[in-house]
Order: structure tokens, then sequence, then C-alpha cells
């Protein structure tokens, strides 16, 4: 009869429905212009997370580069997707493609250019399970400079007055 097809239809969906899986962590990646070496290197820091349960969205704004072949060998892992724009929208517009990506309660934004540690997610996650009341988590972790050489004396700065006024453990949104 039927109301034994919906009801057959409407069970389907709902199994379906249960092997969706969320994960823990959608990892967003805006690219221009990167250079395939560091791409590489941050790609496959995010691959060697002892935290497995992640998602990286990489997004490129239209580089002239042929981004694509560069990720290509990374798309093989279901959890790695890529997406091209197809006109320049700048690095907040880089952004928000990303951050439309996410599925996951925990987004993480990721430099083309930074390489995390194994442990980067998982502590980061470990700290927001600890602190249910943390919106935000910041780790430490290097920066390469790409390009333009002249900012190494900047990121150094920066990496300085880091470590002497921003120290470790939770902080009040007004600190700062």
């Amino acid at each position: 009869t039927g109301s034994n097809v919906m009801q057959s239809a409407l069970l389907f969906v709902l199994s379906l429905l249960d092997t969706v899986r969320v994960p823990s962590v959608s990892v967003c990646m805006p690219t221009y212009e990167p250079h395939p070496e560091h791409l590489r290197e941050a790609i496959e820091s995010v691959l060697a997370q002892t935290e497995k349960d992640w998602t990286l969205f990489i997004h490129d704004d239209a580089s002239q580069k042929n981004v694509r072949e560069m990720v290509e060998p990374y798309l093989a892992d279901p959890r790695v997707r890529f997406e091209r724009g197809a006109a320049r929208s700048g690095i907040g517009g880089n952004w928000n493609a990303c951050m439309r990506e996410v599925t996951a309660d925990v987004a993480q934004l990721m430099f083309q250019d930074d390489a995390w540690k194994p442990r980067y997610l998982e502590s980061g996650l470990q700290v927001l399970d600890a602190h249910p009341s943390v919106a935000m988590v910041s780790l430490a972790h290097p920066y390469k400079v790409e390009g333009d050489t002249a900012m190494q004396p900047f990121y150094d700065e920066v990496a300085k007055e880091k470590e002497q006024y921003l120290v470790p453990g939770l902080h009040n949104g007004t600190e700062f």
C-alpha cells in the first residue's frame, strides 16, 4: 500500500542520516599563489595529526598557479576537498568561502604556509573539552615567511611580543 511505501522510504532516509558523520574539526585553508613546497608541508602536517577526525577544505582565490595540481595527490583522502574560486575575492572573501564549508562544531583556520606539530588539533580539542566556556583556542606554531623575505623581521618581532605578553592559560576576553 501507499503508506507502507512511504514508511519504508522514511526509514531508509533515517538510516542514511544515521550514517552521515560530522567531523570533530573543519580545517579551512584559503590559498592564493602558494609556494608548492610550503603548501605540501601544510597539508602533510594536517594529515599527520594525532586527531584523525577532521576535514580539510582548501579554497583557492583564483591563483594563476595550478593549485589543483599541487593538491591533487591529497584529494585521494576523502577528508580533503579543493575548490577554486572563479574570480579573485581577496583575503576576506577567500576566508568566507572556506567558512561556508564548515560542517564541524570546531573550525580551525590554517594559512597555506603553516605547518602544525602532530598534536596541534588534539591539544586544541582537549582545551575545549576541559573548558566548555572557551570559545576560541590559540595554539603556538612556527610561522614561515612566504615570498617577501623583507617581512621576516616583522614576524620575528611578533614572535617576541607574543612570548612576552601572551602567557599560556585562560584569559578574560577583555584583557587584550
